[in-house]
């Protein structure tokens, strides 16, 4: 079998590693001059990090297994965020899912609320199973069974953070299933947590899955080509880049969602391209002794505004990451779609967020995605999949949902 892969993000290289496996012959055509998509090397004080996403959510297991298969060593990430609620409160995040506290006894609870809230939260052991058993949403579900602050100063800093949604807009279905129903929700929390962390990463960033992955085709046989814009796709599966005409017996878009929708076009498929967002963050190298011991563990979000702080999160990336450590300590700071934060601001609002005044900056960079992908919703999703001739598919977080699990989930199951 031919195959044409059309993007070599990491759901494409995903499609093509499979493929090639399976013995088919692969071409992988990247309208840029690299490979990776949203995954990209930064190097900042002389170490290589990941620029783009750094880690993948668990919750299916296929990156795992992946990364087993490629001989790729895991890391968990260590230690867990702090909620900075203002200047001077703040209170470590629960250890949990979506910010959910997995019992009573954990230790975010009391930090986070007193009295009558207090109460309301350890109270959850004892309630009937069928409260929130109806609940569609994590914020709806979350307030029934332990109380609206607990939704407020653990959930919402969390979802905000890491999903840029509130928690009463977060289909149960979408985001955490296992939640759903009746029961205890610590114990469902509990349970799905499980041993492991939520998300990981490769040892030296997911910058090493993309290496290895095209490392992989190559080795068996595939094709990567850079630089190469794909003018058309037939309905006989033939592909159109430059002067050249590639036949295949199957085509893989795994390329940006506007892309696709044009290329879908001209087999007279209508699909509509939903919107992307933009990234702003300012990475930091600091001499290491002011945070000797990672005061805020992994990292800093934000439980409300608060005035004169530009930054929306922090990542300290190195006690997060260990393997990124040595003699400075990297420190990531996310901001809104629209700012342009000086290095000056990007260190004031490191300077609040960890807690320490005595920060010496030895390295700096702003990194800016301008076309973060954002999903189809679920209908409009499963109109485009059935409307595709049997010999093309797409691939992606535009079509699978956000996150790096979910790209590369998809890019295994369009080549399968």
């Amino acid at each position: 079998m031919r195959a044409v892969i059309v993007g070599a993000g990491v759901a494409g290289l995903a499609a093509a590693y499979r493929l090639a496996r399976a013995g088919a012959g692969v071409i992988v055509l990247e309208a840029s001059e690299r490979i990776g998509g949203m995954v990209a090397p930064l190097e900042i004080a002389g170490k290589v990090i990941d620029g783009g996403a750094e880690a993948y959510a668990r919750r299916l297991g296929v990156v795992d297994e992946l990364c087993a298969t490629l001989g790729l060593e895991i890391a968990a990430p260590t230690g867990g965020p702090h909620i900075r609620w203002s200047v001077t409160q703040s209170w470590p995040g629960a250890d949990g899912v979506l910010g959910i506290p997995s019992g009573p006894n954990d230790p975010a609870l009391t930090a986070a609320l007193d009295g009558a809230d207090l109460a309301t939260a350890l109270a959850e052991p004892g309630l009937s199973d069928e409260i929130g058993a109806g609940a569609t949403t994590v914020g709806e579900l979350v307030t029934a069974r332990l109380g609206r602050a607990v939704t407020d100063r653990l959930v919402a800093p969390v979802t905000r953070t890491v999903y840029r949604m509130e928690p009463d807009r977060m289909l149960l279905a979408q985001f955490a299933p296992s939640l759903r129903g009746p029961g205890s929700l610590y114990a469902k929390v509990a349970a799905a947590r499980g041993s492991r962390s939520a998300v990981a990463q490769p040892v030296g960033g997911l910058i090493r899955l993309v290496e290895a992955l095209a490392s992989d085709i190559r080795g068996n046989g595939g094709e990567i080509r850079l630089g190469a814009r794909v003018a058309g796709i037939g309905r006989d599966a033939t592909v159109t880049v430059g002067e050249d005409r590639l036949e295949a017996d199957r085509v893989i878009l795994a390329c940006p969602a506007h892309s696709a929708v044009d290329l879908l076009g001209g087999l007279g498929i209508t699909a509509s391209a939903p919107a992307t967002g933009t990234s702003v963050n300012t990475v930091l190298a600091l001499e290491s002794e002011p945070l000797a011991g990672a005061p805020v563990g992994s990292g800093v979000m934000l439980g409300q505004p608060i005035p004169g702080l530009a930054a929306r999160a922090l990542t300290h990336y190195s006690a997060k990451w260990p393997w990124s450590g040595g003699d400075v300590e990297l420190i990531r700071l996310s901001y809104a779609p629209d700012a342009n934060p000086a290095t000056e601001q990007a260190l004031a609002d490191a300077r609040l967020l960890l807690g320490c005044a005595d920060l010496v900056l030895r390295d700096h960079a702003l990194v800016r995605w301008s076309a973060v992908p954002k999903a189809l919703p679920a209908a409009e999703r499963v109109r485009l999949l059935d409307s595709l001739p049997a010999n093309v598919k797409v691939a992606g977080a535009w079509v699978a949902g956000n996150g790096i699990e979910a790209a590369i989930a998809s890019g295994l199951e369009a080549a399968a």
